[in-house]
């Protein structure tokens, strides 16, 4: 029998647990959480031993990630185990024992548009790329202020960042990053609350030579878009439209590829569950996306 943890129940708790629900609805889920929703089965720390999960899902604030995931590693073996992205709330020394295998929660990656785009530009190199991320954090959530969210207080690791840290790891999990060039990475908004709200990052790649990510949560007019430019032919992928237009630069012909939708957390979690971590990002390459947050927090 599968049996599931989910530590922690916000908004993307509560997603997890729908879609595992979806999934499959004989899995025995459980949650470890203090805010209370019907139709929940939780559970108390105390028990989690007798539980005995075989896949454990850590969507709680991200100051707390390490807490639980040496309480997993020190008291579980072989448990499969998902953290929501960003892996930790700074730097931090962690190995993987007693056979237990952890994922960071760069959902994206299953994405149609970025799967695409990844067989695409597989056998060429490409001179430059740029990504963009525009959203408005005021509608993020319905049930909750956006000033009161946790994307909007730096005591629980909020921010543009490392909330929107999915771009870079799209970069890396496109690009391969070598070392960042340049970064600006503040609050230049009236929105309310303590955080940044806008990030200009600069990179060398081993894909493309240069590339270039702007994101912002303060933008009413929504963009999600990964452009490259190569010798032969560049790409323009719409990650919001499932859309992706491939420019023939010899012969300045362009062709447009409509993907259809897939939910990305469920095939992720059908990814972990069946075996196929090919696509997923792993622990070590958690670790250098937030190694590379942590270098532009310290250039500012």
């Amino acid at each position: 029998m599968t049996k599931i943890l989910i530590i922690g129940l916000g908004s993307i708790g509560l997603k997890h647990h729908q879609i595992l629900k979806k999934i499959n609805k004989k899995f025995k889920i459980k949650v470890l959480s203090k805010n209370k929703i019907k139709n929940i089965d939780y559970i108390e720390k105390k028990k989690i031993l007798e539980f005995n999960p075989n896949y454990i899902i850590i969507s709680n604030h991200t100051s707390r990630h390490i807490k639980y995931l040496n309480f997993i590693n020190n008291h579980f073996k072989r448990v499969k185990i998902l953290v929501e992205k960003p892996l930790f709330h700074k730097p931090i020394k962690f190995k993987i024992k007693n056979y237990n295998k952890v994922f960071v929660g760069y959902n994206l990656r299953y994405h149609p548009v970025v799967d695409k785009l990844k067989k695409l530009i597989k056998k060429n190199k490409f001179y430059y790329s740029s990504l963009t991320c525009f959203s408005f954090l005021p509608k993020w959530r319905n049930n909750i202020h956006y000033s009161l969210s946790n994307s909007a207080q730096k005591k629980y690791g909020g921010g543009v960042l490392t909330e929107l840290s999915h771009e870079i790891d799209l970069i890396d999990y496109l690009f391969n990053i070598k070392k960042i060039h340049s970064s600006f990475n503040s609050k230049i908004s009236q929105l309310k609350i303590n955080t940044d709200d806008f990030l200009n990052l600069n990179t060398f790649c081993n894909k493309v030579k240069f590339c270039n990510l702007n994101v912002n949560f303060f933008d009413n007019l929504k963009e999600r878009k990964i452009k490259i430019v190569g010798k032969d032919y560049s790409y323009e992928a719409d990650i919001l439209n499932n859309l992706i237009k491939v420019h023939n630069n010899k012969n300045f012909i362009t062709k447009k590829i409509k993907v259809k939708a897939i939910n990305t957390y469920e095939k992720l979690h059908k990814s972990i569950l069946n075996n196929k971590y090919r696509n997923i990002c792993d622990l070590k390459q958690g670790q250098k996306i937030l190694k590379i947050i942590f270098e532009i927090k310290q250039n500012g």
